[in-house]
Parts: structure tokens; sequence; C-alpha cells
């Protein structure tokens, strides 16, 4: 599972990143201190899920899924924030968050969404091997039911 960190905060990034690390089988693609930056880094690594800063300076978080659901991405978004309104809950929600936490008192929190979401993406690979499988031996049957 790969992974996207994005927060202005040095601190808050490192401790992130210092939590990820302790699951197996998840690398960091990357880690930004804007929305920007960010941005440039997803669309380059494609990552599975995305830990994002509300408030970051040249692009925010809300401005940054907005670009993300332009463009159809898929990462799961979990949205880590001091500013835990409901305003920006709902409007997290609405753009596709599929977590929403509050930096102080949820942070722990971060460590079973990460479970949870590498325990999707290992499904669906495995998922997508089978159908592969299952696709390469039905044309190697129809070839041979082609042959004369």
């Amino acid at each position: 599972m790969t992974l996207i960190i994005a927060d202005d905060s040095v601190d808050f990034r490192e401790r992130i990143r210092n939590l990820a690390l302790k699951h197996e089988n998840l690398q960091i693609a990357g880690e930004s201190a804007n929305g920007a930056e960010a941005l440039q880094l997803i669309n380059q690594t494609d990552p599975d899920m995305i830990i994002l800063d509300i408030r970051m300076p040249v692009m925010n978080g809300i401005q940054l899924m907005k670009k993300l659901k332009e463009q159809g991405n898929k990462a799961i978004v979990c949205i880590l924030t001091s500013y835990d309104y409901p305003q920006y809950k709902r409007k997290c929600m609405e753009l596709g968050a599929r977590y929403f936490f509050n930096k102080w008192d949820d942070f722990k929190k971060i460590d079973s969404a990460i479970e949870s979401v590498k325990k999707k993406v290992e499904g669906r690979r495995e998922t997508c091997e089978i159908l592969r499988e299952r696709a390469d031996k039905t044309a190697a049957y129809l070839e041979t039911e082609q042959t004369p």
C-alpha cells in the first residue's frame, strides 16, 4: 500500500510517518507541506491513501480534494485537522473523504484507518490477480479451441 502525507506541520508529518511505518507492506510515496505539492505528488505516484490536513499554504485540503474529485482520483482520503468544524467535515465527506479526525483527540485512530485501507487494498489486489489468472486461462483455452 502506498501513502502520501500532506500537512504543513513538520511535527505532525513526522508523527504520521512514524505511526505509518509500523505497518508492514506500507510505503510512504511522499510528503508535502502544501496542497499544490501534494497534488503533484499524488499525480506522480497514484497512492492508495492520502492523509491530508485542511489548512495548508498555497492550496488547502478542501481545494485539493476538489481537484482530486475532478480528476477522478480513487485514493482513500483521511483528513487530519485541528479545525474539525461540522461544516468542514460535511464538505470533506461530500468531496469523498473516508475519514475525518481531529489531530489532538483522534490521532491514534489513524492507525486503525491505515489498517482498514491496507486490508481493502490487499483484497483488491488479490481479486485482480485472480481475475488476471482466469483471463489468461480463458485466452489460452480459446486459442486451443480455434486451432484446427
